[in-house]
């Protein structure tokens, strides 16, 4: 829980578990879309499964994490939710070319520097399907307060920052914090994806992709 949640306390990271998912859902209705009517499901980033316990029983569901003791704690406590794996600090995935028709990642690409940031992008375009659908959370401009300051000049300039804001227990040195501009968005993601649009998601903002 700290890892994901950045506290160890219970009902918090419950809450927070069971609004995500609620604002999953929300979102893809907004497109036109159920969970439901997806077939294969990928929680990317999952941690111990903060969000994942919460979006009910589907037969579909996969789920991958860079920490190797949350999969395993996934594994030996919320085995029926989903396929579990561990996947590298770089690409590739274990999953086949086209495999997925909707992949989030809830505060993952909140965390990685630029170079990393595109080679995920890259590989989470391989492995969904044609017309499959992404939601990625990103700090966006409401969270643009707590950008420190000696990294303001870089954002203004580039419309992304990634700022060293202290380690966690656990998880790998690289993973601090980045902050994007939706013009950023806009420019730099669309290499890799059609964006439909970008929206709220929590204290977070999501964007909305199709392969």
């Amino acid at each position: 829980r700290l890892r994901v949640h950045g506290s160890g306390e219970e009902v918090s990271f419950l809450s927070v578990g069971r609004q995500m998912a609620a604002e999953i859902k929300r979102v893809i209705a907004e497109e036109g879309l159920a969970l439901e009517s997806f077939e294969r499901v990928l929680d990317f980033g999952c941690g111990c499964g903060r969000v994942l316990r919460c979006l009910g029983p589907h037969s579909g569901f996969f789920a991958a994490d860079l920490d190797p003791e949350a999969i395993a704690w996934c594994q030996a406590n919320l085995p029926d939710l989903a396929t579990f794996g561990v996947n590298g600090d770089r690409p590739p995935l274990s999953y086949e070319s086209d495999t997925f028709d909707f992949v989030y990642a809830i505060s993952v690409f909140t965390h990685l520097p630029e170079d990393l940031e595109q080679l995920w992008l890259e590989e989470l375009r391989r492995i969904t399907r044609p017309g499959g659908t992404l939601l990625l959370t990103v700090h966006g401009e409401r969270l643009f307060r707590r950008v420190p300051w000696a990294a303001r000049p870089e954002l203004q300039e580039r419309g992304f920052c990634y700022s060293h804001c202290g380690s966690t227990e656990g998880l790998p040195d690289y993973y601090q914090t980045s902050f994007h501009r939706e013009d950023y968005i806009r420019r730099e993601w669309s290499k890799f994806f059609p964006i439909n649009r970008i929206a709220p998601l929590g204290g977070q903002d999501v964007v909305i992709c199709q392969k």
